[in-house]
């Protein structure tokens, strides 16, 4: 008994130790989390600076922070009605509850004729959550995780800023039967409608948020219903970018995000073995402080005996009926397959494909047609994150609106939450203060600010900076007017068309004698550009050939920390850069080549940039003991572009730059290399049959020293920690006991420094 108490006093002690670290950490709008990460940072960095302190000074001198002003139910749309977002809904009478924040400017008077700026945050992570006692004598009776950056930012500038719970999450009622159905976007709507209803609301609305709020707001933007879209890490295409890229069922998002939210939707523990690593202060903190959503009420707990908490608690327990993405991972194959199958439960009338999960083409159009301005946000470090920000910066170009989108792309984790950078050393916070950053465009796009430094004009005063991006090693920012990215499902790759003394430099690998840092690359021959896996014309191959045979087990080079894990990134567990040598089968789980850029002497003494999607093609055959088998064999193909310091200490360390994955099967569409993932055009690999492959890596930009620092490129078969083998989608397909590797080469988008 006596150490039972011993334990709950320690347990509290440190849950006070906790609750004073975070209370300083939630400050963290501050100069002083910036740091000094970057190099030569440019004006606009610098101004942003200076304005965070400026506002704290005001903050400290006027009313105080913002406070929360009213919490409540607003009735939402139909609470059965289903429908996919492109479709029809079912009707019904009864609304499904809404649980909604308002949080206005301290200035406001009631009853006054004053007016604001709206933020509109819609989530489904929380909007607000409910501690603890004790936890609650010290951190209050509720926290505000989610939408703190937003509040602590805009209402001291002068907007109002109303954030909600979406259905089947948090306090509202509800359950989920798919993401971004029409339901919840109409309760959005309808909560929106609401506010604009408010004597306080002046007629702007901006909203947005990081991931799944910003898609939300760009549901929003295709109704033409904002001024203003901020998508931070908000992923367009969930399928390629997110939950099965290159057709490779990922693991590595879809477990632990599924865990996650039904954790959040629920309010049932978090375990590690779900998840993944969880540190001892995470699982307090989710496990010990929090008991679930806070009720729309000023203060109270969830576990209170008012009528409010109870209908909370009623409110949770219809979560439990939530449809749970973790069906992609065990159902989803090609984009076709469906992900949630028309019900009367559900209220559906037509099934929910992997295709229709997130923002389609449709869409983008339709949020480009209402003008609304957009600043996309993403990072090196987290999925497929950066192909959203180009697929929309392209769009608008195309459509000849190049002021309309603007991107920022950094060394970054899942919203902005660490650099990752492999050439920092330790952890680091991420030197940008996110919610400054979108204040200011927001009030530029607004016209409450003339012109804004890194976003209305560049540091050479001229015209607007639309795409801002960090340049790993040299740890510089760069902006430029462009964003000619190809997305990695094509094989035409650009380098920014802004940039001085371009050129795209094609270099070819060979085959290392053995594997060990000390081998020298010996350029031979490019071959022509090929359409990605058709049949070899020449039938077969003469080069050195490279065999990846099939294990499961084989060593994943980048473990459960990697981009494709997103709640670990959530967590502020560092994403894993620095690839240990020693911790790998090199020689049998990986073919290594090293990648030569120089032609001459006086090439290899120049620093070299990398800007855009490096692309890698080969000649591929799969084989099998099984040569009966009329499906043939299937395989999926893993690469990473890494750096190699050939006179750092660490010899047994390399940079991780960037990759990519690809399950073979799925082909090109006409001439531009681009595949749509579908059932239609996913062809079986006949075995002992010669193909061509080209394939892109995800987009990065960086700098580095040819002279003693060397490119390599890692190809695998596996990555366990992160992606499933997929089933073979013949009936009698199986997959491939060994790939042969021919011809490798690579084209970099490079530039001389």
């Amino acid at each position: 008994m006596i150490a039972g108490f011993r334990t709950h006093i320690v347990v509290v002690l440190v849950g006070i130790l906790a609750v004073v670290g975070y209370r300083h950490l939630s400050r963290s709008r501050s100069a002083s989390a910036a740091g000094t990460f970057y190099e030569d940072a440019p004006d606009w960095y610098n101004s942003s600076l200076e304005e965070s302190e400026l506002m704290e000074r005001q903050e400290q001198s006027s009313c105080g922070p913002a406070q929360l002003y009213q919490s409540l139910f607003v009735e939402g749309s139909s609470i059965s009605s289903g429908g996919i977002e492109h479709g029809d809904a079912v009707d019904s009478d009864t609304k499904v509850q809404i649980a909604v924040d308002v949080y206005l400017p301290c200035d406001y008077v009631p009853g006054s004729k004053q007016k604001y700026p709206l933020f509109f945050h819609m989530t489904r992570y929380g909007r607000r959550l409910s501690v603890r006692w004790p936890f609650s004598i010290l951190m209050g009776t509720s926290i505000n995780t989610r939408s703190k950056v937003y509040v602590s930012t805009f209402v001291p500038s002068g907007y109002v800023v109303v954030t909600m719970d979406v259905r089947g999450s948090g306090a509202s009622g509800g359950s989920r039967t798919g993401d971004l159905l029409s339901n919840e976007v109409d309760d959005c709507v309808e909560v929106l409608r609401w506010a604009q209803q408010q004597p306080w609301f002046g007629g702007k609305v901006v909203s947005g948020g990081i991931s799944y709020d910003g898609m939300l707001a760009a549901t929003l933007a295709a109704r033409g219903l904002l001024d203003v879209a901020l998508l931070v890490f908000s992923p367009l295409n969930v399928y390629e970018e997110l939950a099965v890229p290159g057709g490779v069922p990922c693991r590595g998002f879809v477990n632990p995000y599924s865990y996650f939210t039904t954790a959040l939707e629920t309010a049932t523990t978090l375990v590690a073995s779900d998840v993944g690593p969880l540190t001892f202060m995470t699982q307090l903190f989710f496990n010990g402080f929090i008991e679930g959503p806070a009720p729309p009420t000023m203060s109270g707990s969830l576990y209170g005996r008012n009528e409010i908490a109870a209908k909370t608690r009623s409110h949770v327990k219809e979560h439990s009926h939530n449809w749970n993405i973790r069906t992609v991972g065990e159902n989803v194959q090609v984009k076709d397959d469906v992900a949630v199958r028309k019900a009367k439960s559900n209220g559906l009338k037509a099934d929910y494909t992997a295709a229709q999960l997130g923002i389609d083409q449709a869409m983008i159009q339709q949020i480009l047609d209402s003008q609304v301005k957009i600043m996309s946000y993403s990072g090196y470090y987290d999925s497929g994150a950066i192909r959203a920000s180009a697929t929309l910066f392209k769009a608008a170009s195309a459509l000849k609106q190049e002021g309309q989108v603007h991107v920022t792309v950094g060394p970054w984790t899942h919203g902005i939450r660490q650099s990752s950078s492999p050439f920092a050393e330790g952890r680091h916070m991420p030197g940008f203060l996110l919610g400054v950053d979108l204040l200011r465009f927001s009030d530029y796009a607004l016209g409450r600010r003339e012109k804004v430094a890194g976003i209305s004009t560049s540091d050479e005063g001229n015209d607007a900076p639309l795409v801002r991006v960090f340049e790993l090693q040299s740890h510089t920012w760069h902006a430029t007017n462009t964003m000619n990215w190809a997305s990695p499902t094509q094989a035409n790759s650009q380098l920014d068309t802004a940039a001085n003394n371009s050129d795209v430099k094609r270099s070819s690998m060979t085959e290392p004698a053995h594997h060990s840092f000390d081998d020298n690359a010996i350029s031979t021959r490019t071959h022509r550009r090929r359409q990605m896996l058709t049949p070899n014309d020449k039938g077969k191959s003469t080069s050195v050939t490279r065999t990846l045979s099939s294990s499961n087990n084989a060593t994943s080079l980048v473990g459960i920390m990697s981009r494709w894990n997103l709640i670990q990134q959530i967590l502020m567990n560092p994403t894993y850069t620095n690839i240990r040598t020693k911790d790998i089968d090199l020689d049998n789980d990986y073919a290594k080549f090293t990648i030569d850029l120089t032609e001459n002497e006086d090439e290899a003494e120049s620093d070299r940039i990398l800007f855009g999607m490096p692309m890698v093609r080969a000649q591929v055959r799969v084989r099998s003991s099984n040569s009966d088998n009329e499906c043939g064999a299937e395989a999926s193909l893993f690469f990473y572009l890494l750096l190699q310091d050939e006179f750092d200490h660490k010899k047994e360390e390399l940079k991780y730059l960037t990759e990519t994955q690809l399950r073979l099967g799925h082909r090109p569409l006409d001439s531009i290399d681009q595949r749509d993932f579908t059932q239609a055009n996913f062809g079986r690999l006949s075995l002992n049959q010669y193909y061509d492959l080209e394939v892109g890596l995800e987009p990065v930009r960086f700098s580095w020293q040819p002279s003693r620092q060397k490119l390599v490129l890692l190809i695998g078969r596996h990555d366990s920690a992160n992606f499933l083998v997929p089933h073979p989608i013949c009936p009698d397909g199986q997959e491939a006991e060994m790939v042969d590797l021919l011809d490798v080469s690579v084209e970099l988008p490079t530039v001389v420094a």
